[in-house]
């Protein structure tokens, strides 16, 4: 009602914090359909302290904020690099041949493929994703809180002190979020709403990139109620270069883009354990 007393931006500051979260499900009612009305709301208490401090703990969480969607854009813009590159080789086919030359744009020997009805390079047939990495499934999370990051079919969803995996890719196995795709180059634990994707030949990268441009979602089973399976996974048919060097090299290349995009996704970290600080010191401050 009066924003010179009370920063609309500071009462959603209060709002974010998890605290809140639980109390409205304390004071929500219904045995059906939980409720947490605009009375319910109208008898929230908090501490309202000055304006000026009021703007001085908005102006740091926004700042904040705003630096972790910067950091997101560029991570974005890394990714989208290291696609773009993937599909030059992998897809164009100008990945560089013995002289360090776009391969198809050289004249590098191509060959019609009876089964994708095209032509791809000499050397080169189709395979099935089993070739490239090994499925397993992930499991129930441990009751525990630490520093290692638990994947669902969405990301990370919390955090524990055991792992299940280390440098692997996660696939979205369940759901709205089936066919989703993350990597993580440490230890994690990978839950029972997500599989393991381990790379057979240490190309993380490579692997990462060739599961994101699969389309995983649309190799689901079922309508309502999506899922992937081992078998399903496994069986995907993908091209493959007899040599391996190839995707060694490739790994080589892309390597910088993803250790930058590592870099500041730890950053972002200690930036949310940053702003999550700053919402818990809003219980104590002086009305």
């Amino acid at each position: 009602k009066d924003f010179d007393k009370l920063s609309p931006y500071y009462l959603m500051m209060w709002f974010f914090r998890p605290e809140f979260d639980r109390y409205a499900r304390y004071h929500s009612i219904g045995s059906v359909r939980e409720v947490f009305d605009w009375e319910d709301m109208c008898e929230v208490e908090l501490p309202i302290p000055s304006i000026e401090k009021q703007r001085d703990l908005v102006a740091q969480y926004q700042a904040i904020s705003n630096k972790i969607q910067v950091n997101e854009q560029i991570c974005e813009k890394l990714e989208a690099t290291a696609q773009t590159l993937y599909k030059q080789w992998f897809v164009d086919f100008e990945f560089p041949n013995e002289n360090g030359e776009p391969y198809l744009s050289s004249g590098g020997k191509m060959v019609f493929n009876e089964e994708l009805e095209k032509e791809i390079p000499e050397g080169w047939e189709v395979g099935k994703l089993e070739d490239f990495i090994l499925i397993k499934n992930g499991k129930s999370k441990p009751d525990s809180i630490g520093q290692i990051p638990v994947y669902g079919g969405n990301g990370i969803i919390e955090y524990v002190n055991k792992s299940n995996y280390e440098n692997v890719n996660i696939i979205g196995r369940v759901g709205a979020y089936c066919g989703s795709v993350f990597y993580n180059d440490g230890h994690v634990w990978i839950s029972d709403n997500a599989l393991a994707s381990i790379s057979k030949n240490k190309t993380l990268y490579f692997d990462f990139l060739t599961l994101k441009n699969l389309n995983l979602n649309s190799k689901s089973e079922g309508s309502s109620h999506p899922l992937l399976t081992q078998g399903i996974l496994n069986n995907i048919e993908i091209l493959r270069c007899s040599k391996l060097l190839i995707y060694n090299s490739f790994e080589t290349i892309i390597l910088p883009l993803f250790n930058q995009i590592t870099l500041i996704i730890k950053q972002n970290q200690k930036l949310t354990q940053v702003q999550s600080l700053l919402l818990s010191r809003l219980a104590t401050l002086e009305g």
